[in-house]
């Protein structure tokens, strides 16, 4: 008998090589002819006690294997849309002051507002040193800083508190002294009428004087 190739046997889930030998029991089943068996493997029959010589074919998945090392980083993806504006911040500290600006343009020379009833005091001033009383409703404001020029403009008030209804105002006499460095003025009053009434001269509770000149 010519010798052929053992052929691969699987009976109950167990894979081995079984002799093709003609009548060779194997449980209930028998091993079919062997001639031109070679190369092919053993399988149960749809019917009947003999094995069928069949094709290979794929067997059975095996065990999953152990997972292999990690790969290398794959390179950047793209970038995303942008995401939505998130919500306002709280409010931050007050940041610290600025510098202070360029001082501007001021006509003012000089300023006084003083109290001439009794002995004079003032109240408040700018750019002037002291009050001269000459009496009765007449003063000399005399400058702390002397002024550039002569030709400035007088304006002033005077409230008087303990008086009638008489006309009162604050004047510049004619003459008086006016220069750079003092100016003379004095509270006058009429009694009867601002034309023809006798007048005089009177103290003020207040008695506001101002310099200008450009």
């Amino acid at each position: 008998m010519a010798e052929y190739q053992k052929p691969l046997v699987v009976i109950a889930g167990c894979v081995g090589r079984l002799p093709a030998e003609n009548g060779l029991d194997i449980g209930a089943y028998q091993l079919p002819e062997a001639a031109g068996a070679g190369g092919r493997l053993l399988a149960m029959p749809s019917s009947g006690t003999v094995l069928e010589w069949v094709e290979p074919g794929t067997g059975p998945t095996g065990p999953t294997g152990p997972t292999g090392p990690t790969g290398p980083t794959g390179p950047a993806g793209a970038t995303g849309p942008a995401g939505p504006t998130g919500l306002t911040g709280s409010t931050g500290p007050t940041g610290s002051t600025g510098p202070t600006g360029a001082t501007g343009t001021s006509w003012i020379r000089a300023e006084v507002l003083f109290n001439a009833s009794g002995t004079v005091s003032i109240t408040k001033s700018y750019n002037v040193s002291s009050i001269t009383d000459h009496g009765t409703g007449q003063w000399t404001v005399n400058f702390q800083n002397a002024l550039s020029s002569a030709d400035y403009a007088v304006f002033g008030f005077v409230c008087r508190t303990n008086t009638t209804a008489s006309p009162t105002v604050l004047m510049r006499l004619s003459g008086a002294t006016k220069t750079t460095s003092a100016v003379r003025v004095c509270c006058v009053y009429v009694t009867s009428g601002l034309l023809g009434g006798s007048t005089g001269y009177a103290d003020g509770d207040e008695v506001h004087v101002l310099i200008v000149n450009n």
